[in-house]
């Protein structure tokens, strides 16, 4: 923009031109004011005089003036400028997106944002419609998240652009989203020829669902009829996943040989929330034939444990007398033939459950040589003359076993002859024999001349097809020459490629004429999952998190997606990239990023995440916390954690302690733990420091008495060595000696061990059971007992006590190894990792003073679990901050907490520029805490509640009223 100036009147002489007071070099009656010169907003004064009228005559006016007002330009931001939405006719409105808005220099009100339809949109968690307005102060709009919805009942494909306007200027978000329609299909449309006989699942047979839902659905099964996806349980129902890309599900289908005669019915699909449109059936046919009356006896069995490649064989049998009259069981015999991979000897055997009595029920492993196809040798079950009869009609009951080897190394069940995968029910399995007056009664024998070799099927990339392998390799193994069935590509003589869901078998022979048939299953998965983007490797920023908010100028932020096997896309904030996200700190504000995962041709949905920057606060020295004062006798090892000062930024806390005297005890200033053996009695006096970066600091003092044995008191040591090697299966096994190192031998009856664990889950820990007890394994009793409140690491104990006829444990001598095995009710996977008595030490046997020994009630060896929270590193809850009434019209701000149980709180209220308004302690939170900080005399405008504890932290945004 440019201005022109010129004097009316004579146009002749000279004059003079001033801009703002400074001369100008023009001398004309006309000027013209550049477009640079009036680039900035401000106040422009331009000036004339005429100082001569001819050439030769000299005069001098009074000055003319003209002033020039340029105003700001207006501007509104979006980010992102553009979002994209996919969802179905089932849910219309799902999976929202988000962008910010901000302006600033405006003239009007208000700034008026309107979406086409189907969009609808929303603000600060507000009710969504078509057009929003926000308020302008002072010519501006805070950074405001806009929250987004497609809400359409029809499919199809809808563009456009969300507006933003507020006089003259303006602002686009575009929009793209398709709305899909929900389908479903099934090939073939009908199965047929299922025969079987009474009680005797048929062959399966397989067929394939197509399904798009993003509210999944349901496959249901008639009478009579099987089904399953994948390598689960057979049942009646199956469900269909949610997904917004096509699915191919196969489904195999079997008859259940329940009922004698023809079954007939249809296999009905129908998706969640949809009409008669999404019904699918497929028609079934079949036969039940009557059993031949040849057994006299049955066997049922089904897997206890969820592994197949764990250390132990635990089936469960049953044992049904189908015949007319009653049989002594000391005349049955069974087998469970396997495979003993390796070298050490399948000498582990044991009966953890029979209801005809553990006792009556005996275990020899035999060897078979040669061996036999998926058998090395079996497991041969007998029963002694107290089992008494079976009579006819009845079961025997459960008899639940257990087999590992001799270095409790792995087991591999699948090559198993008697292994079938059945967890959730007893049915018949003829591959585990049964012998009455050692003749075959029930069953099939392994079959196989020696030297046959065992046939494999193995599929690449776990058998799963994926956007990134869009086919496999199936390599068969053990055989001569090999025949794949239909479906397959050849690419050696053993390997084949397949591209398609589906059960594979091969025909193999090997070089003595053996014939042996092996399968797979593939499977497909072609829908990517939600990048889990979020917060990950950051310190003092809990990982996991999709929203957090820091301090401004602290570290930066790192977001990543584990998840994401191919490249992780991301964009926000005029910004994009690809892989993991660092974001700067530098400048405060709200700063919203979206990612998808592609593999391949597929690609995911959009994963958001949220950070926040605020004005760093006022340094404040960190609060100690106090700690009870400790008693130690003398001569017993000692351990104790110092509990964790209160401070903005914990985790850059530097601890130290005065120990006078130290006695034989030390801290440890990065554990927080003062630990050691005291050698004389009297007190140590402790003090503890911790000095924060600003180098402010606190401290707190106790002290620890050290008391001399008294004459006769129990000295007792308790050894340990975890006997498995896997800290996350669904057993703990510790194995256990307890030494006395007393002058004086001691009643074990007087005696009690307690182990501490976690126990996650709902499922109680009731299976407890002692392998073996050198003392004997009648005289070991153990009980669970849960702690209420939990304590650090242990939700409870496993108690271990002694009958009066474990006798007495001598002078400096040990109760001899005490394996024990704890598990839970429904045997679901334990982490032991967490539990405070578990050391990971398997070669040999240590001191463990994490579990505790007690005689007569007083606690003699180890330190019991702190009471209180967990450290920050086992927290587990997340921290929120409620406002209770936002705007406040008062001078009080109130809020709710949790997350934060047993942990130090910082409370404090600060204004935008990290001004403390008033502040609060609180030395160990509850579950859930109501709190109210102090505004008076603030000014009505905007306030930072921030809510800390040594791990997490929370800022809000607090609006004070008029």
């Amino acid at each position: 923009m440019s201005l022109s100036a010129l004097v009316e009147g004579n146009t002749t002489g000279t004059y003079a031109w001033s801009l703002n007071g400074a001369s100008l070099p023009v001398t004309t009656f006309a000027y013209t004011v550049p477009a640079t010169t009036l680039a900035a907003p401000g106040r422009y004064v331009v000036a004339v005089r005429k100082v001569s009228d001819l050439p030769t005559v000299d005069c001098e006016s009074a000055p003319a003036s003209l002033t020039i007002t340029v105003s700001p330009t207006p501007l509104i931001a979006v980010t992102p400028t553009s979002l994209s939405f996919v969802n179905s006719t089932q849910l219309p409105g799902s999976n929202p997106q988000v962008y910010t808005v901000s302006a600033s220099n405006l003239t009007g009100n208000q700034l008026l944002i309107t979406a086409p339809a189907p969009y609808l949109i929303s603000v600060r968690s507000g009710s969504f419609g078509p057009t929003q307005a926000l308020p302008v102060t002072d010519g501006a709009v805070a950074p405001t998240s806009v929250t987004v919805a497609l809400v359409s009942s029809q499919s199809g494909t809808f563009t456009g652009a969300i507006t933003h306007v507020a006089g003259s200027a303006s602002a686009t978000v575009g929009l793209s989203g398709t709305t899909l329609s929900p389908s479903l299909s099934v090939r073939p449309a009908s199965l047929s020829g299922f025969a079987t006989t009474a009680g005797t699942p048929s062959a399966v047979q397989t067929y394939t669902i197509t399904a798009l839902s993003q509210t999944g659905g349901l496959v249901t099964a008639p009478a009579g009829v099987e089904i399953r996806t994948g390598t689960d349980a057979f049942s009646s129902s199956v469900t269909i996943p949610a997904s917004l890309s096509a699915l191919t599900i196969p489904v195999d289908v079997r008859l259940s040989g329940a009922a004698v005669g023809p079954v007939t019915g249809v296999i009905a699909h129908q998706l969640n929330t949809s009409s008669n449109q999404s019904v699918a059936n497929v028609t079934i046919s079949g036969t039940v034939s009557a059993t031949a009356p040849a057994a006299v006896l049955r066997v049922l069995h089904r897997d206890v444990d969820n592994y197949a490649d764990n250390n132990a064989v635990q089936p469960l049998l049953q044992l049904v007398n189908e015949g007319s009259a009653p049989l002594p069981l000391s005349a049955i015999t069974l087998r469970y033939y396997l495979t003993v991979e390796g070298t050490a000897p399948l000498s582990n055997l044991s009966i953890f459950f029979a209801q005809v009595g553990e006792r009556n029920v005996r275990l020899r492993y035999v060897p078979l040589n040669p061996a036999r196809s998926g058998a090395s040798g079996y497991v041969e079950y007998s029963f002694s003359p107290d089992a008494g009869s079976l009579a006819a009609g009845a079961n025997s009951g459960n008899i639940q076993s257990y087999f590992a080897k001799a270095d409790y190394s792995a087991q591999n069940e699948l090559d198993d002859y008697s292994y079938a995968m059945v967890r959730d029910q007893l049915v018949a399995n003829p591959r585990i024999t049964a012998y009455y007056n050692g003749t075959l009664v029930w069953g099939t024998e392994p079959s196989g001349e020696a030297g046959c070799p065992t046939i494999g099927l193995s599929a690449s990339n776990n058998g799963t097809l994926s956007c990134g392998q869009p086919s496999l390799i199936l390599t068969a193994s053990g055989g001569q020459s090999y025949v794949f069935s239909s479906g397959t590509t050849p690419v050696s003589a053993n390997q084949v490629s397949v591209s398609s869901a589906g059960l594979y078998s091969v025909t193999a022979t090997s070089a003595n004429g053996c014939v042996d048939v092996a399968s797979v299953r593939v499977t497909a998965s072609t829908t990517l999952p939600t990048p889990d983007f979020a917060t990950r490797g950051n310190g003092a920023v809990a990982d996991g998190l999709t929203s957090v908010t820091v301090v401004q100028n602290s570290a930066p932020v790192r977001f990543s997606a584990p998840n994401c096997s191919g490249t992780l896309s991301w964009s926000g904030n005029g910004l994009s990239g690809t892989g993991v996200l660092d974001v700067s700190t530098a400048s405060p504000g709200v700063f919203v990023y979206q990612a998808t995962c592609r593999v391949g041709s597929c690609v995911s949905s959009p994963a958001s995440v949220t950070l926040t920057v605020v004005g760093a606060p006022t340094n404040q020295p960190p609060v100690a916390v106090a700690n009870p004062n400790q008693v130690v006798t003398v001569g017993v090892p000692f351990s104790y954690t110092v509990n964790a000062f209160t401070d903005e930024e914990p985790a850059r806390l530097v601890y130290n302690a005065s120990l006078e005297p130290a006695n034989g005890l030390r801290f440890d200033p990065a554990t927080r733990v003062i630990s050691g053996t005291p050698s004389a009695s009297g007190v140590v006096g402790v003090t503890i420091t911790a000095r924060d970066a600003g180098n402010l600091s606190a401290t707190t003092s106790f002290s620890i008495t050290v008391s001399s044995p008294s004459v006769g008191t129990a000295v007792l040591r308790v050894l340990h060595r975890d006997v498995d090697n896997y800290a996350d299966n669904n057993a703990v096994q510790p194995l256990l000696q307890l030494v006395n190192e007393g002058s004086a031998p001691l009643p074990l009856s007087a005696i009690t061990l307690r182990y501490y664990l976690t126990v996650e889950g709902t499922a109680p820990l009731s299976n407890l059971s002692i392998f073996f007890a050198q003392v004997g394994e009648r005289n070991v009793r153990l009980r669970y007992v849960a702690i209420d409140p939990a304590r650090s690491g242990a939700s409870g104990y496993v108690e271990y006590s002694f009958s009066p006829d474990a006798g007495s444990l001598a002078a400096g001598a040990n109760s001899g190894n005490i394996q024990s095995y704890f598990a839970k009710a429904d045997y679901s996977a334990q982490n032991e990792l967490d539990d405070y008595s578990y050391a990971m030490v398997r070669d040999q046997l240590v001191a463990n003073p994490r579990i505790t020994a007690y005689y007569n009630g007083t606690l003699v060896w180890g330190t019991e679990p702190a009471s209180g929270g967990r450290q920050a590193a086992e927290l587990t809850s997340q921290l929120a901050v409620k406002v209770l009434g936002n705007p406040i019209h008062n001078d009080a701000v109130s809020f709710e907490v949790t997350g934060a149980e047993g942990q130090p709180l910082h409370l404090q209220l600060l204004t935008p520029q990290g001004r403390i308004v008033s502040r609060q302690q609180v030395p160990s939170a509850a579950a859930v805490e109501y709190h109210q900080l102090s505004a008076n005399g603030e000014a009505a405008g905007v306030f930072l509640l921030q809510v800390s504890t040594p791990t997490q932290s929370k800022t809000v945004k607090v609006i004070k009223g008029e």
